[in-house]
């Protein structure tokens, strides 16, 4: 992957090693087969379960395009704490919010990408 990302996706997460797993692969995924230098936050909400591990596991099967990096809250500070961290501490010249449950899923993103990279707009929100 380049140096500096072109996305930076950043998904708080608490509690979520369940499905953290299949949402990361999804999320790499989609972003390897457009080729989008990309990097994942996970943000651990200090969890309880082994929500960071889950993260941890699947930063090995990051791709040339996709990094995954996790940040771990010392304790449960809140969705609005752990979507900051992330937003601050990303990297990319663009940043997408996605929960850990993709309940919107990713490839709606393209949407929001013609907005913002297409279009004249700063910022765009979807929302479900």
């Amino acid at each position: 992957m380049k140096d500096i990302p072109v996305l930076s996706v950043v998904i708080p997460a608490f509690n979520e090693e369940h499905r953290l797993g299949s949402s990361l692969e999804s999320v790499s995924r989609y972003f390897e087969a457009r080729s989008l230098p990309t990097e994942i936050l996970v943000v651990d909400d200090g969890s309880t379960d082994e929500t960071s591990q889950a993260a941890l596991n699947m930063t090995g099967s990051a791709s040339s395009w996709v990094t995954i990096r996790v940040l771990k809250n010392r304790s449960n500070r809140g969705k609005g704490f752990s979507v900051r961290r992330g937003m601050l501490e990303s990297r990319g010249l663009f940043a997408l919010l996605t929960d850990a449950d993709l309940s919107t899923p990713i490839e709606e993103f393209s949407k929001l990408e013609t907005a913002v990279i297409d279009g004249s707009f700063r910022v765009a929100i979807g929302s479900r």
